[in-house]
């Protein structure tokens, strides 16, 4: 019983983390920009009509609480069920319902490519600038950081191994495959925000720069989590470190939306940004 009342407790931090606290701040964010930079004074931030981007809003805060609600009713319908007949939802199911939880985040960003796409669209500037200093990993992000990441890497697959008897096959085949997968993906993408073309045209080159910080160090912090997951996995496979597997998945999947939704959050301060550039007189950056 008490094991589960953890379970219950772990799961809903997890409800309210990411189905409430987080989306609030992106929503209150959002929310900031259109009052603070109205369509009148900064014309270029909206492609289309405002009341568009409100009812996305809207649509975003709906999409959230409708996964929070359904969260609650499994808690509750778990302790029914649990205190009845015994048994109940697996220990990985906050991992699985985490996946369902950052549908609504998924949305978003997706949205946004199609807000940059527009943006393109209307743009009329003809005048286009060129970058002339050439953007290198190590000026975004420590050598420190990126060795961390690569070392880490390699451990998880070689303590996975040492642990298994160095056989390949099961779970540590499937770890090792979905590790170099995941990190094989985060290179592409901080290679595309280094190297790739301008989504936003407007942006300003100091915006970019700091865009590809943030998204350099959350994407590397993010590799290092997970190959400390995979650690704990592997080890738990070896010396049967099962007892409180479900608060360790939770807090693992609790974890990585703290890291990349904080991009989105505290990586770039609206403070920070450059929000002249979407004026009417402004030239494209």
């Amino acid at each position: 019983m008490q094991d589960n009342i953890l379970f219950y407790l772990v799961f809903l931090s997890q409800l309210i983390l990411i189905s409430y606290y987080l989306p609030s701040k992106v929503l209150a964010r959002m929310r900031h920009v259109i009052s603070r930079y109205p369509p009148s004074e900064y014309p270029k931030l909206y492609p289309q009509d405002v009341g568009c981007y409100k009812k996305s809003h809207r649509r975003f805060q709906l999409f959230n609480h409708f996964w929070l609600l359904i969260g609650v009713l499994i808690i509750a319908a778990d302790a029914w069920w649990s205190h009845t007949y015994g048994g109940g939802v697996g220990k990985a199911f906050p991992v699985f319902f985490g996946m369902f939880q950052f549908m609504p985040m998924l949305w978003l960003e997706l949205s946004e490519f199609g807000q940059f796409k527009l943006m393109r669209k209307s743009n009329t500037n003809t005048k286009r600038t060129a970058e002339l200093s050439r953007r290198r990993l190590f000026d975004h992000v420590s050598p420190a950081l990126v060795f961390s990441v690569v070392g880490l890497f390699f451990a998880t697959i070689v303590l996975d191994l040492y642990w298994h008897d160095f056989t390949w096959g099961g779970d540590t085949l499937v770890r090792a495959v979905t590790l170099s997968l995941v990190n094989m993906l985060y290179m592409l993408i901080v290679r595309f925000n280094l190297h790739g073309k301008k989504l936003n045209p407007h942006q300003s080159y100091e915006d970019r720069s700091r865009q590809v910080e943030t998204v350099s160090r959350t994407l590397a912090y993010l590799s290092i989590v997970i190959s400390l997951f995979f650690i704990y996995t592997a080890a738990g496979d070896a010396y049967d470190l099962k007892a409180y597997e479900h608060v360790i998945f939770s807090a693992y999947f609790q974890l990585i939306a703290l890291i990349s939704i904080g991009n989105i959050i505290w990586g770039q301060p609206l403070e920070s940004l450059n929000f002249d550039v979407y004026k009417a007189d402004a030239s494209a950056n």
